[in-house]
């Protein structure tokens, strides 16, 4: 469920109002060591799932400073399809940082140092990432947050809509379709497709359930078995028939 709230960025309880903030270049960054401070440009504060505040790095004089990078190869990773949570679980607050594809570092400020941290990738490359820390005396903690990869296979191809021999490519304004079709591909991988019907995403090596939402047609196939299936993308295209 965590997951699914980061994936549609809903981020506060139902019918709590959830704002994205805006933020200016956070000043201040000579003294940070070896993790660079960054300037995050999407900053959300929360207490209790409420927005509660505007702040360049969050509220309170713990300062936690952190770089994602590939635990496989030690490379930096850009966090732009990534959410990076701070929480003070006893205070029920935490800070949110917007994905940003220009910087892998990130910097929050909380009022407690007992921290738990919450990496969670939007594009399934990495395992989600969630550790507990406590910040020292000093209210600074360095954290290097190491990301494994899924290793998942990118699927791509086209999804074709068929009535009787007439085959097409989706289109997202046909009403003969019954709505705009929802596709899933497995357990956690919606298909965000172009008005061409082109897509790709990233899925895990198992037998691939396919569902659909508001459509009254059916998939073919219905699954794709990718257990045991070598190489880092596969071709598949998908039919969608009344």
């Amino acid at each position: 469920m965590d997951e699914q709230r980061d994936a549609r960025r809903i981020l506060g309880g139902p019918g709590r109002a959830v704002a994205i903030v805006a933020i200016a270049a956070a000043v201040g960054c000579a003294g940070a060591a070896a993790l660079s401070c960054a300037v995050d440009r999407g900053c959300t504060v929360h207490r209790d799932g409420i927005v509660v505040r505007e702040s360049g790095c969050g509220p309170g004089n713990v300062e936690v400073r952190g770089r994602l990078v590939d635990a496989e190869t030690g490379a930096p990773v850009p966090r732009d399809e990534f959410y990076v949570h701070a929480f003070n679980d006893a205070e029920k607050l935490h800070v949110t940082l917007d994905p940003d594809a220009t910087e892998s570092a990130f910097r929050v400020h909380l009022p407690s140092p007992q921290i738990r941290l919450r990496v969670f990738d939007h594009a399934r490359r990495y395992e989600l990432f969630e550790e507990r820390f406590t910040a020292p005396a000093d209210g600074e903690l360095d954290v290097g947050v190491r990301l494994v990869p899924t290793h998942w296979i990118r699927l791509h191809g086209h999804i074709y809509y068929r009535s009787g021999d007439r085959l097409r490519p989706v289109d997202r304004g046909d009403g003969s379709m019954g709505g705009c079709p929802l596709i899933h591909i497995g357990p956690r991988s919606w298909v965000n497709y172009d008005d061409d019907g082109a897509y790709s995403i990233l899925v895990p090596r198992e037998l691939l359930k396919i569902r659909m939402v508001d459509t009254p047609c059916h998939p073919v196939p219905a699954e794709l078995d990718l257990r045991g299936a070598t190489g880092d993308e596969r071709e598949f295209d998908l039919y969608l028939e009344s």
